[in-house]
């Protein structure tokens, strides 16, 4: 399916602990007509996929190549059956991570080579013309997030120092690539800042954008 006319498709990214969670939350009230989905999962063979990747007793010992390809399976699927029909509708899709998250937790936080290799191409292939039109990165160093983080989550959050510190590395690597499309939000401020500059920065772009918005 080639890209068209098409609503806004927006991308929450971060790291553990960077306080996304809260932030999507306030954004569906903000835009209460929005599509408001998750990676990986979204749809229902994505979350089952997600399952696997997260939760499954092994998820810990497969290699960072078994998380890459796992993740753009969900991703596909995801892609296919909920986020383009709904920007082929016109909506805004709100998506809490996308290929940022794959590149920092699965290429440079689980140092695989063989991953950044086939980054590109797998990219292309599953993503195609349908990338995020917008990134919005709370961006929070590892020390602080660390801080924030309560404990109980997947096997990517009970990671060593230095795997986050690969991770925040990662984003940064990925979002240079992106300059023109990512905003960098300080999520180390007061949760209502955090808030207010994501729902300015939606507000932005739709507005800049309203003449192709259906």
């Amino acid at each position: 399916m080639a890209a068209r006319s098409r609503g806004a498709f927006v991308v929450l990214e971060g790291g553990d602990g960077s306080g996304k969670t809260s932030v999507l939350e306030a954004l569906r009230r903000q835009f209460p007509e929005a599509v408001v989905t998750r990676e990986p999962g979204g749809s229902p063979y994505g979350e089952a996929i997600r399952s696997v990747l997260l939760t499954h007793p092994q998820a810990s010992e497969a290699d960072g190549m078994t998380h890459l390809l796992l993740h753009y399976a969900a991703r596909r699927d995801h892609l296919r059956t909920v986020v383009i029909p709904a920007l082929v509708q016109g909506k805004l899709v709100l998506c809490d991570r996308f290929a940022a998250s794959s590149w920092a937790y699965n290429v440079r936080a689980q140092e695989c080579d063989a991953c950044a290799e086939l980054f590109p191409t797998l990219h292309q292939y599953v993503v195609g013309s349908w990338e995020p039109d917008l990134y919005l990165w709370l961006a929070v160093a590892p020390e602080e997030a660390r801080k924030r983080r309560t404990g109980g989550g997947n096997h990517y959050d009970a990671r060593d120092a230095a795997f986050h510190t690969r991770v925040y590395e990662g984003y940064e690597e990925f979002f240079e690539r992106y300059r023109g499309k990512v905003v960098r939000i300080d999520a180390a401020q007061p949760l209502f800042r955090v808030i207010e500059q994501a729902t300015g920065a939606i507000q932005a772009h739709l507005h800049a954008t309203q003449g192709r918005m259906v």
